[in-house]
């Protein structure tokens, strides 16, 4: 089997058309739709924003990635919470996602992993 090298523009392309079609489903009253089309069109921006920020240090890159990641996780775990009518606790996941974030760039910024502290396999 060959390789594709375009293989890894498939999945966010996906994304984007999904959060698209969710966007656009939204004017027949779906009240989720709206909350399942913006996570789809912010994870797929998460996909890409290491190739759009190409120019950019690494450790940018990743945290601008890890922030639509975590922008797109609160988007859809609202459009579930609303599909099935439970109540949002919009603050508690805010803090959670603000506790996360802090997290990830210190991971980033101040204790990165490098390559050299992974375990070697032989």
């Amino acid at each position: 089997m060959e390789s594709h090298d375009n293989f890894a523009y498939l999945l966010p392309f996906i994304f984007f058309v999904f959060g698209c079609t969710f966007l656009f489903l939204e004017r027949w009253g779906s009240a989720p739709s709206r909350y399942w089309g913006v996570g789809y069109i912010v994870a797929a921006l998460g996909f890409v924003s290491p190739l759009i920020l190409a120019g950019l240090p690494v450790p940018v890159q990743a945290i601008v990635a890890n922030t639509f990641f975590l922008a797109a996780f609160f988007s859809l775990g609202h459009a579930i919470l609303t599909r099935f009518g439970r109540p949002l606790l919009t603050a508690g996941r805010l803090i959670f996602c603000a506790a996360a974030f802090h997290c990830i760039s210190y991971m980033v910024l101040v204790n990165p992993i490098s390559e050299e502290s992974w375990p070697s396999v032989t």
